[in-house]
């Protein structure tokens, strides 16, 4: 079922907040987000002419990544940092 106050706050956060303009690009980072709120940013970010860009962060996929990893993996997780 759809939310209607996901589009509502997406609109106020681009067309306010930020005050995104046509052919402006936008990071829009979201952290344990539902992926709706997150799509509506992406579809109000599209209305306005802007090109939105997405990176996802799930704390719980985090958190099975980084328990047990290997010396290796944390030194190519710090190299991107």
């Amino acid at each position: 079922m759809h939310d209607i106050r996901f589009d509502k706050l997406a609109k106020v956060l681009v067309e306010y907040s930020i005050r995104l303009k046509r052919n402006e690009n936008v990071l829009i980072e979201v952290f344990d987000t539902p992926d709706e709120m997150t799509i509506a940013l992406i579809r109000a970010a599209r209305k306005v002419g802007g090109v939105p860009f997405v990176q996802t962060y799930h704390a719980q996929v985090n958190r099975a990544l980084a328990l047990e990893a290997s010396d290796r993996q944390l030194n190519l997780l710090n190299w991107h940092e």
